[in-house]
Parts: structure tokens; sequence; C-alpha cells
């Protein structure tokens, strides 16, 4: 849970500079990919690599969400 919520905060801080470059667009695509990706990992995946796949679902959802 705390992986969650830390990813958040740190997809907050950085990915906003990121989706300047790379445009809205494709990194809706990308968070939407990665969230998926993240899912799977997380459901599927034995302690390491569902901690993993948690940080990436809440890095992905970072920018969808909002404060």
């Amino acid at each position: 849970d705390a992986f969650f919520w830390g990813a958040i905060a740190v997809g907050r801080l950085t990915l906003g500079a990121v989706s300047e470059r790379i445009g809205a667009a494709r990194m809706v695509q990308g968070s939407i990919v990665g969230a998926v990706i993240g899912g799977v990992l997380y459901a599927l995946g034995s302690y390491p690599v569902a901690v993993v796949g948690l940080l990436l679902v809440g890095l992905a959802m970072s920018i969808h969400f909002p404060l």
C-alpha cells in the first residue's frame, strides 16, 4: 500500500515534465499500458515481482487522478 502511494507521489513530481516532452496523448497511452502490465505483475507475481507491479501501477496512475 505504501509502495503504491509512494509511486503516485513520485509520478506527480516527475511525470509532468515528461508529459510536456512527449505529449499528453502518448503519455496517457503509455500510462494505460504501464498500468495493465503492472496489474498483471501484481496479480500473478510472487513477492518481489508483485511489489514492482504495484510500483508500476502507482506510477502509471499518477497522471490520471487529481490531487
